[in-house]
C-alpha cells in the first residue's frame, strides 16, 4: 500500500531541487518491499526515477521509517507535472499511487 505521497515544496521555481516521497507499507513487513520508484509526466515527456530511498540518503530524512524519498531537480520550463509512485514486492506484485502534482513556476 502506498500512502502519504507528497512533493515538497508543491510549487517550485524551474530548475530548483524538490523532494518527492511516499510511505510504503507491506502486510508481510518492510523486508518484502523490493523497489519503490516514481515517474513524472508532462505532456509527452516521462522522467523515471527507478529508486527512491529509505536509508537516510538522497533527501530521505529517516532510515527505515517506511518513507521512501529522493531529491530531484524540477524541470526548466513552467508546467504542472504529475507524479505517480510505484512499489513492487519480492513476488513482483506492483502497485501505483494516485497522481500528485508538482507545479513548476
Amino acid at each position: 500500500m502506498i500512502t502519504q505521497a507528497k512533493v515538497g515544496p508543491a510549487s517550485v521555481m524551474a530548475g530548483k531541487k524538490v523532494l518527492i516521497s511516499c510511505h510504503v507499507f507491506h502486510v508481510r513487513g518492510p523486508m518484502y518491499i523490493a523497489r519503490v520508484g516514481a515517474a513524472l509526466f508532462h505532456e509527452d515527456l516521462v522522467t523515471v526515477y527507478p529508486v527512491l530511498y529509505d536509508d537516510g540518503t538522497h533527501g530521505d530524512m529517516t532510515s527505515g521509517d517506511g518513507v521512501y524519498s529522493v531529491e530531484i531537480q524540477a524541470g526548466e520550463t513552467p508546467c504542472d507535472q504529475r507524479i505517480i509512485f510505484s512499489a513492487s514486492d519480492k513476488s513482483r506484485n506492483e502497485i501505483e499511487s494516485e497522481p500528485i502534482i508538482l507545479k513548476v513556476r
